[in-house]
């Protein structure tokens, strides 16, 4: 996958009403084992400036979606939660572009293009410790950072120091996934 971001952190981050803010995204179709739960619970224990983006669509018969929203507003971080449905390409770049890291805190996964996307739009990357991700680091070392135990306490601590030095974009990878 190829992507060229046109619009910088600050601009993108603006255009969406989050300027000031550090955003992280979990990207593509919601789904449970995407681990949308433990990235709520991990906000709850994040600095008030953080904000999660769940960028993706749903099935329309989705139950999850409502309870998400409720398990945000039960610990006290619906104002930092935002779903956004399906994003056209355009609308995608700039959430993409406004990301300061990237989560993907799945509970297992076998394959992932939510995963091509950001390395597409190199954004830093923090996921759950698992053999996918370990291929990918075994062909670039430390390129998808991870956190263990799959905990939201441990998910708030890796997105807590990852987060202060993600601020600038990295220059894509040349190495073929």
């Amino acid at each position: 996958e190829r992507r060229e971001l046109t619009e910088s952190a600050e601009e993108a981050r603006s255009a969406l009403g989050l300027r000031g803010r550090r955003v992280v995204t979990l990207l593509g179709f919601i789904h449970e084992r995407k681990g949308y739960r433990l990235l709520i619970e991990a906000l709850a224990a994040l600095p008030s400036d953080v904000v999660a983006i769940a960028a993706g669509g749903h099935a329309p018969a989705s139950t999850l979606i409502p309870s998400l929203l409720a398990l945000a507003q039960a610990r006290g971080v619906a104002d930092r939660f935002r779903i956004t449905g399906y994003l056209p390409e355009h609308e995608l770049n700039r959430y993409l572009a406004a990301t300061s890291l990237a989560v993907c805190p799945f509970s297992d996964v076998s394959a992932s293009g939510s995963l091509s996307t950001w390395i597409s739009a190199a954004r830093p990357i923090l996921a759950s410790s698992l053999p996918l991700i370990a291929e990918y680091n075994a062909l670039e070392p430390d390129a998808i950072r991870t956190f263990h135990p799959y905990t939201a306490a441990s998910l708030a601590d890796a997105t807590s120091r990852s987060s202060r030095v993600s601020s600038k974009r990295r220059k894509p990878s040349r190495t073929r996934y």
